[in-house]
């Protein structure tokens, strides 16, 4: 609870301060979608990095064939 005085009068005007039933209703929908927005964005960074992650792996496979595991490193 916080208590204030206006300027223009002698009594204090007493304000709750903190989170009421309404605010948490409004908040918590809130949190669900945007941990719902961060998990579509990790998995859409997840579908579009994953291939390029596996094209470089075989690009550095030393054999003309795909081999899994690589069986060494080459530039070629």
């Amino acid at each position: 609870m916080r208590i204030s005085t206006s300027s223009g009068t002698a009594s204090p005007i007493v304000r709750q301060s903190g989170v009421t039933a309404a605010t948490k209703s409004a908040v918590a929908p809130w949190r669900w979608g945007r941990a719902l927005y961060l998990a579509v964005n990790i998995a859409v960074l997840i579908f579009l990095l994953a291939p390029i992650a596996i094209v470089v792996v075989f690009a550095l496979n030393p054999t003309p064939f795909i081999q899994f595991p690589p069986v060494g490193i080459s530039l070629r």
